[in-house]
């Protein structure tokens, strides 16, 4: 996990972020955290937009911040009126660039993803057995193929159950079976060996692998990227998120995840990324799993109550408790109702629309003060407790309005500046330089 925040208001839009990384050998599942990884960037060197990534630090084991450079560099001084046109403009850049993801490293993502469901699956029906043997319940080939086809039908249902992607036809499923039916059979007899699968069964194997891939399910290792800032058109800034977890030969899959406008009557939002509850905590005056906590347990409490009652009611019958029972439970079920949406009121009274109200006002430099102490606030809290330090390193920050364009408040290098004066001539040339070259090329031309 990290931790990402975009704050806006009218003038402008403040993005901070955290530097740490996680990297996860595939092979043998072991992660390392490194506090130095850029994941704030400027989207254009021309127009007042930025992206900012969280979650898994690569795409088809492409390192985002190589994937978002070349795209700048190939987008040249080119815009576009909104910052959606950009994030799709972006996304139609992934699907083209066949010189990043080769069709072998796209087949070796679907059948990497495919295996971890198989062995997922694979987990489920040996926890079924195990416990049977726990139990000391005679464990035969039949109750074996009860558990199997069990397990099977209940990750299928799991996956029907979760949407096809937006802008995922209907005919790709299809496609992948046609592509990939081989080798995906393949894996499914390499992961199940000798367990007891009939044709049927294999069958609903191959329909999860496929769909999986097609529909609104994303794994923990998948990316986030978001983009920010202002179009062409735009007055006031936005922002729009999407979740990335693949990209294989007949589609990427990606969603929408969030977005949000900034207008004259909604004039300030912060959105957090990630690691969001140390900003909900601050938000909404109580830890998000405390207050899940406490909702739960007075549902359970309320639930439980009118049996209990019933049970102590005396000179009445089995019906007349039964009555009273119903009765009491439909009345419980309208209080916590009533409870949940009163709570909701009072903290978006009392909390959320205070802190809503100030940031509408806030100037640049507070907004970007506000963003970076959100985000360290959720590394402090990591680094005085037992969690895994997931968020820390150097928090970079930066504040992008309509006039002023990208500008950095706090940003991290890996070199020193004026040791690469190189780099610096090359990132901003000079304007002189610039025009002289202009009018040399005029002139070859003429």
């Amino acid at each position: 996990m990290t931790a990402q925040i975009a704050i806006m208001n009218k003038s402008a839009i403040a993005l901070a972020s955290d530097s740490a990384v996680t990297i996860t050998q595939r092979a043998d599942n072991k992660s390392k955290i490194y506090n130095t990884a850029n994941k704030l960037f400027t989207l254009s060197k021309y127009a007042p937009v930025g992206v900012m990534i969280f979650g898994s630090s690569e795409f088809l084991l492409t390192p985002w911040e190589t994937i978002i450079k070349i795209y700048r560099q190939r987008l040249g001084s080119k815009t576009f009126g909104t910052v959606g046109e950009y994030a799709y403009d972006f996304i139609d850049f992934l699907y083209k660039s066949n010189d990043l993801f080769p069709e072998s490293i796209r087949n070796q993502e679907l059948h990497y993803v495919s295996a971890t469901i198989l062995y997922s699956i694979l987990d489920d029906i040996d926890g079924s057995v195990e416990k049977m043997y726990r139990n000391d319940e005679t464990v035969t080939e039949g109750k074996i193929k009860q558990i199997v086809e069990r397990v099977i039908s209940t990750n299928m249902t799991y996956i029907r159950s979760a949407k096809l992607l937006n802008h995922i036809q209907k005919s790709v499923p299809k496609q992948i079976l046609k592509n990939h039916r081989k080798d995906l059979n393949s894996q499914i007899k390499q992961v199940f060996q000798s367990l007891p699968l009939g044709e049927f069964q294999k069958q609903k194997l191959l329909w999860i692998c496929i769909n999986y891939h097609c529909r609104d399910l994303f794994d923990e290792n998948h990316s986030g990227v978001v983009f920010a800032g202002f179009g062409e058109t735009e007055v006031f800034p936005s922002m729009s998120a999407f979740l990335f977890e693949a990209n294989y030969n007949e589609l990427i899959k990606y969603k929408l995840n969030s977005q949000a406008n900034i207008s004259r009557s909604n004039s300030a939002g912060i959105y957090p990324f990630a690691q969001t509850d140390m900003v909900g905590e601050f938000m909404e005056g109580c830890h998000p799993d405390q207050d899940r906590f406490i909702i739960s347990y007075i549902k359970k409490i309320m639930e439980e109550l009118p049996q209990k009652i019933s049970g102590k009611l005396q000179n009445c019958t089995k019906e007349e408790k039964n009555r009273f029972s119903d009765q009491f439970s439909q009345f419980s079920k309208g209080l916590i109702d009533s409870l949940v949406e009163d709570i909701e009121k009072y903290r978006r009274k009392e909390h959320i629309d205070p802190v809503i109200d100030t940031v509408a006002i806030l100037p640049k430099d507070e907004l970007a003060t506000m963003a970076e102490a959100l985000v360290n606030l959720t590394q402090f809290r990591q680094r005085m407790t037992m969690e895994m330090e997931t968020v820390g390193g150097p928090i970079d920050v930066a504040v992008i309005s309509k006039g002023d364009g990208f500008v950095w408040i706090n940003r991290k290098h890996y070199f020193k500046p004026e040791l690469n004066q190189q780099f610096m001539t090359k990132y901003f040339p000079d304007p002189v330089d610039t025009v002289n070259k202009s009018k040399r090329k005029a002139k070859e031309i003429i």
